[in-house]
Order: C-alpha cells, then sequence, then structure tokens
C-alpha cells in the first residue's frame, strides 16, 4: 500500500485514525448493547464474541473457528449471564491477542438440559503463563465475574491456552 512505501505521509495517519475510529465504534457498540437489559438471546452472545475474536485476532493472523452443540439461537437469556459471558468472553480473547503465539482459536458453545458452558481455546505456547495460580488482573476479573454468576471458571494450559465456563441452567 501507499502508506507503508510512503511512512510519513499523511495516507498514514488516516489508516491509524481510520482504525482507531473502527475501535471506537466497538467499544460503543459494545456499551449501549450492554446497556440493554432486556431481550437477550444465546445468537446475539454468540455473534458479539466471534466478532470480537475475528477483530482481535485477525490482526496476529489467528484463525477462528467457532463450533456450536445444542444451542438454538434464539432461546432467551438473563441479561446477567449475557453480559458476564460476554465480558469474560472477551477478557480471554484479548488475553490471547496479546500474549499467545497462537496461530488457531477454538470458540466453543455447548448447552444441554442442565447447563451452558463456553470454552475459548487456543494452540499457542502461552509462555506468559508460568504459574497458572499467578494470575493477572484479567484472570481476576474473570473469576469475580463467574463467582457472581455462580458459575465454574477453569484456566488450564496444556498445548495451549483454554478458558471454560460453565453455568447450571
Amino acid at each position: 500500500m501507499f502508506a507503508r512505501a510512503h511512512p510519513n505521509s499523511d495516507v498514514k495517519k488516516l489508516e491509524k485514525l481510520q482504525a482507531i475510529t473502527r475501535l471506537t465504534m466497538i467499544r460503543m457498540r459494545d456499551i449501549v448493547w450492554n446497556m440493554k437489559p432486556h431481550g437477550k438471546i444465546w445468537g446475539q452472545l454468540i455473534e458479539r464474541l466471534q466478532d470480537q475474536a475475528n477483530q482481535s485476532l485477525d490482526l496476529n493472523n489467528i484463525d477462528v473457528e467457532l463450533k456450536l452443540s445444542g444451542i438454538n439461537r434464539d432461546d432467551q437469556l438473563s441479561a446477567d449471564i449475557c453480559k458476564h459471558f460476554y465480558l469474560i468472553g472477551k477478557e480471554a480473547i484479548t488475553n490471547i491477542s496479546k500474549h499467545s503465539n497462537a496461530n488457531q482459536l477454538e470458540l466453543w458453545f455447548e448447552k444441554n438440559a442442565n447447563q451452558f458452558e463456553m470454552t475459548i481455546k487456543d494452540n499457542g505456547t502461552n509462555q506468559f503463563i508460568k504459574d497458572i495460580s499467578a494470575k493477572g488482573i484479567g484472570l481476576q476479573n474473570m473469576n469475580e465475574r463467574a463467582e457472581d454468576l455462580g458459575a465454574k471458571l477453569k484456566f488450564i494450559s496444556n498445548k495451549g491456552f483454554m478458558v471454560m465456563l460453565q453455568i447450571a441452567l
């Protein structure tokens, strides 16, 4: 592109401004969507997290694979479950984007009569997690959100890094 050939050009500045504007729009949509207390459905949660993964990980050349099992995208869910699952998923995706050397991410949603499970797994080596008990702020926030819901949250570092969130229905 012209901007790469001319790094000091106005085009490079415009491309940076465009990226910042795009990110601001995404964040504003997140805020508005999370503020709506009613009318949440599984499909919206899944689409928001898939969009988040695609936008965050595309720059790092990490492919996103979506897997669904037992999910009816039109089923209602509570605003609290939707909000906390989304924010936990978003944090997991952000951590992968920042810290993983992965090239593949699985975003897996599974629902049966008794529980809903969300699993986010990469195939990187995740050198940043030497001791899984030494949690950073993001991991602590994820734990607090899971506790607020009465959900189980697991972090597994083996052949990649996995975040598994389960809640009884």
